[in-house]
């Protein structure tokens, strides 16, 4: 099954931050395309890891609504701070034809696609990777723990 949305060029990246493309899943057949935006120094000493989590709805790794890209403006200001940032295509967006007549479940539409991102950070970063954390709008937000 092929994937909706690859992997995004990145042209406008701000100086000093870095990107690294990441597949979410892969080998699973429901790859998702990601990227990790983090400070260019980061190669040095583990850094702090934001994973933007999608809420309800197809969307795209940078949450691409009404011309904002709000996912991709966190990735590029955070690193500027020292966090790095991981966004990727929601399930629901990069294969529509998967859930079209499925009852879906918050785990399938969500939270499934969170844990693999955080599996494929800690596989695949060519960074060290110090703590992690979550952030979500919406539906996302309601499935993250208590702090």
């Amino acid at each position: 099954m092929s994937q909706r949305g690859g992997p995004n060029p990145s042209f406008d990246l701000p100086d000093g931050v870095a990107e690294q493309d990441i597949v979410i899943g892969a080998g699973s057949g429901y790859e998702l395309y990601g990227k990790l935006t983090y400070p260019d120094a980061a190669a040095v000493a583990p850094v702090p890891v934001l994973v933007l989590v999608h809420g309800s709805n197809p969307k795209d790794m940078n949450h691409t609504m009404y011309g904002n890209q709000v996912f991709k403006d966190i990735a590029y200001t955070l690193p500027k701070t020292g966090i790095a940032v991981l966004r990727y295509h929601k399930m629901t967006y990069a294969y529509p034809n998967r859930y079209d007549r499925m009852i879906r479940t918050v785990v399938e539409e969500t939270v499934a696609d969170a844990v693999r991102a955080r599996e494929a950070l800690l596989a695949q970063a060519s960074i060290p990777v110090g703590k992690v954390a979550v952030a979500a709008p919406s539906l996302g937000a309601s499935m993250a723990p208590p702090p």
